[in-house]
């Protein structure tokens, strides 16, 4: 088991050495660290390389994201919190657990949703005009 492991370590370490080196080709529009062209790494937060990406932007597109997971979760806590309440039978604490997590989550999916408002109402208050959506 021990050669093994070291054997790995070493396969490993000996493709590191081989994917670092820089052969300097590519094609005309591809940067790749040969000759005197510059190495640069496209910003993933500018699709468009137009460079105007700010913080509002991210948190925009943060949230944007969170919103595209909270769709399916909320779903889910809405589905076990009826589960719970349907299954209780008569138990006041499994019926008031159902509630306690519907309650939850519609509250947690609405201040997901409001996060997005409260965003562009900070920008417009610091920079002082009508934000971009």
């Amino acid at each position: 088991m021990k050669s093994l492991f070291s054997s790995l370590i070493l396969l490993l370490l000996s493709f590191n050495q081989v994917f670092a080196q820089n052969t300097g080709g590519g094609t005309n529009n591809e940067n790749t660290g040969g000759g005197s062209n510059p190495i640069t790494i496209p910003n993933p937060l500018d699709p468009t390389n137009q460079g105007n990406v700010t913080i509002a932007t991210l948190l925009s597109r943060v949230t944007d994201f969170l919103v595209l997971i909270a769709v399916p979760l909320l779903t889910l806590a809405i589905l076990y919190a009826a589960f719970q309440m349907i299954t209780a039978r008569g138990n006041e604490e499994q019926f008031k657990l159902g509630k306690k997590v519907l309650l939850y989550a519609v509250i947690g999916f609405a201040i997901l949703l409001v996060s997005e408002g409260l965003i562009k109402l900070i920008e417009s208050i610091l920079v002082g005009n009508n934000p971009t959506p």
